[in-house]
């Protein structure tokens, strides 16, 4: 079958080349026939070349081709097949060498032996490779078959689009063949402007910015014209040294400049003479009335004279010529005084008087040890040395100011002026009043005991604060004091300033007066002295030794807390009289109670027993009074002190609690001692239980009750 293709093949091809000669030749010549007929003769067309058929057949000659128009091969051949001619055929016997040949029946029976040329095609991408072996009789074969490459692809990366600029989309390429996806175009994005408004200035015009979100691109366009200033103008007049001027500033923007300058007016001076006097030399002041001046024309001190010899200074001076003059040192414990006399002169009370600031009783003068006779004359430079007493010290109200939340000072005469007396009430802690000219740090080297003889209207602890500075309100001070029982009598306060180590006597500068709780203190009389007083106090004014507080509950129920599980702390009257006040206690569960949540009104340093007046709806055993020495109710406190009366029913009982031999034996924690008693509780009611408390009081030593 491919012999005879091959056959067909080469009788086209040599039928087309035949073809091809003969369109190449040029045409025959023509002659022209001339006819005269007195016109031009036109030569006569060629006949047109007859078709000849390119694809006969050999056996009956008619056309092939079956899509050949033309009308002389309109009759085509019926079917007639060419003959097969044998595309490898052997030299010496003429037959068939191909033995895939099946048209070829009749081999060569071995006249030729192949000999192969091999032809390699290399693989593709996309076709796979092999080697075709071809011998010279035109036998071929193909082996050796490889797989295709697959395509080396390269990858062109996706280009943005910007605002301005187009982009691509991503691409690939083959880098052995022809392979590719092309890279797509796509549209620039295009500006997104926001625009900004700048408003027109005095000085510069308004405009537009429009700016570009994506890619911050701008430009700028609706310009406008500046404003212009206005001026207001501000006159400078001259003066003495300065000329003047007109300051004109623009109310919008404050550009402001200086114009309109005038001379300045040059000073103008008033002359004043000052004479000269025998302490002072003359001398002529020159004034301008901006406050310039200056000095000139000095002239020279006068010099004493006593022409008339009268003994006195003839310039008027009042100065004695002839007797010498001396100075007398006059010395109040650390302040001094001196005095320049003439000789001969003797010292009157009025000469050697205190100063009215100074805080104490003057008992005599000494010089040299020796008291000083006040009719003595002044014969030199000598130094007197006041004796003095302790001293009673009151003043004004206006002498003294509030500290804190004091609410008033006033002095009140009961009877007579020795019986002044300073009242203030204070409405906070750590209030008080303190004296504003008292000028103590000029006297206190020579001062130790400060006594106040006082009397309050609740429990309270009377201080004094000293201060380093003259402010009651510094923070450099050192304080010292003493409880003060509310019964209405007179009680003496007393402070130690040896004891007081912050800073020194000579450094004190302010005395204040305070109390530690909301309370009326009045104060009779403040001593200052030098060493230990006794300062009797009337019979009547004397507090009974033995009892120090009776807890007052007239303040309130608010000053006890719950323990445990008490439902109910509430104060009640339980008297026909008005004001006679009881504390009640409702409980919910065993050992349970109240606690007062702070004893700041009782000095329990000198406390050995306390009694408490007491009632109960049902029986109590284990009635424990606890004693703390925190504010909050833990471990910090005694195991309870345990009463021995065990009672029940509506009267009241006074149970005593004696803790005259504190051990300070602390429960869990540490020990602590009768200073760190800060509050005490009653626990042991049992569950449902009422107890009320009337009194509680603190003695120093055992009382005996109706």
């Amino acid at each position: 079958m491919k012999k005879l293709l091959a056959i067909l093949l080469i009788a086209m091809m040599l039928v087309f080349t035949l073809a091809s000669c003969d369109f190449f030749e040029l045409p025959p010549e023509t002659t022209t026939t001339t006819t005269t007929t007195g016109a031009t003769t036109q030569p006569e067309p060629d006949p047109a070349p007859a078709h000849e058929c390119e694809h006969a057949c050999e056996e009956c000659g008619k056309c092939l081709d079956s899509e050949c128009t033309e009308a002389a091969c309109a009759d085509k051949c019926e079917g007639h097949v060419p003959p097969h001619v044998c595309e490898h055929a052997c030299e010496e016997c003429g037959k068939c060498l191909d033995l895939e040949c099946a048209e070829c029946t009749d081999k060569c029976e071995g006249h030729h032996e192949h000999s192969y040329e091999a032809e390699v095609t290399a693989p593709t991408c996309e076709n796979g490779g092999y080697t075709t072996y071809t011998c010279a009789c035109g036998h071929t074969y193909t082996d050796d078959e490889t797989a295709a490459l697959g395509h080396d692809k390269v990858t062109q990366e996706a280009v943005g689009a910007t605002c301005t600029a187009t982009g691509l989309t991503a691409g690939e390429y083959c880098t052995r063949c022809d392979y590719k996806v092309e890279q797509e175009e796509v549209a620039a994005l295009g500006h997104s402007y926001n625009k900004e408004v700048t408003a027109p200035s005095c000085k510069n015009g308004g405009y537009t910015t429009y700016t570009c979100s994506v890619c911050s691109d701008s430009y700028v366009a609706d310009q406008t014209a500046a404003l212009g200033h206005s001026y207001n103008a501000e006159v400078t007049a001259p003066s003495c040294l300065n000329g003047g001027y007109t300051t004109y500033t623009c109310s919008v923007c404050s550009d402001s400049y200086v114009a309109d300058q005038t001379a300045a007016l040059g000073h103008s001076y008033n002359a004043e003479v000052t004479a000269p006097t025998c302490f002072a030399a003359g001398f002529t002041t020159h004034t301008c009335h901006c406050g310039d001046s200056y000095v000139d024309s000095e002239t020279a001190q006068l010099i004493h004279i006593d022409a008339n010899d009268d003994e006195m200074c003839d310039h008027g001076c009042g100065t004695e010529m002839l007797k010498p003059r001396y100075t007398v040192t006059l010395k109040y414990g650390s302040h001094t005084k001196t005095l320049e006399v003439k000789e001969g002169t003797k010292l009157t009370e009025a000469d050697l008087a205190l100063d009215s600031k100074y805080p104490f009783a003057l008992v005599e003068w000494q010089k040299d040890g020796v008291a000083y006779d006040l009719d003595a004359t002044v014969t030199g430079e000598m130094t007197l040395t006041a004796v003095l007493e302790s001293y009673k010290l009151f003043e004004s109200p206006e002498a003294w100011k509030n500290s804190g939340s004091t609410t008033n000072t006033e002095i009140a005469d009961e009877t007579n002026p020795e019986n002044t007396i300073l009242q203030f009430t204070t409405v906070g802690n750590y209030s008080g009043i303190y004296s504003q000219n008292l000028h103590l740090h000029e006297d206190f080297a020579d001062v130790r005991y400060i006594y106040l003889k006082v009397r309050v209207s609740v429990d309270t602890k009377i201080n004094l604060r000293f201060f380093k500075e003259n402010n009651a309100f510094a923070s450099t001070y050192m304080q010292a004091g003493e409880n003060v029982s509310a019964d209405g009598k007179w009680h003496i306060v007393c402070v130690d300033l040896d004891s007081l180590t912050t800073f020194s006597k000579e450094e004190i500068k302010l005395m204040l007066i305070m109390s530690n709780v909301a309370a009326t203190v009045e104060i009779d009389d403040i001593y200052f002295a030098r060493e230990e007083i006794e300062i009797e106090l009337p019979e009547e004014e004397k507090p009974d030794d033995g009892i120090g507080v009776k807890y007052d509950f007239e303040s309130g129920a608010d000053k006890w807390v719950t323990t445990g599980s008490t439902t109910t702390v509430e104060l009640i009257q339980t008297g026909a009289l008005s004001g006679t006040q009881s504390l009640k206690v409702s409980t919910g569960a065993n050992y349970a109670g109240v606690m007062n949540y702070s004893l700041s009104d009782v000095d329990m340093t000198n406390v050995n027993y306390i009694y408490i007046t007491i009632k109960s709806n049902t029986a109590i055993g284990n009635l424990q009074l606890r004693i703390y020495a925190d504010a909050e109710i833990n471990d910090n406190r005694t195991n309870g002190i345990t009463a021995t009366t065990v009672f029940e029913g509506s009267d009241y009982k006074i149970i005593r609690f004696d803790i005259s031999n504190w051990e300070g034996i602390g429960f869990k924690t540490q020990q602590f001692t009768k200073d760190d008693i800060s509050n005490i509780a009653l626990i042991g009611a049992y569950k449902g239980t009422i107890i009320t408390i009337d009194d509680i009081i603190f003695a120093s030593q055992e009382l005996t009750f109706e």
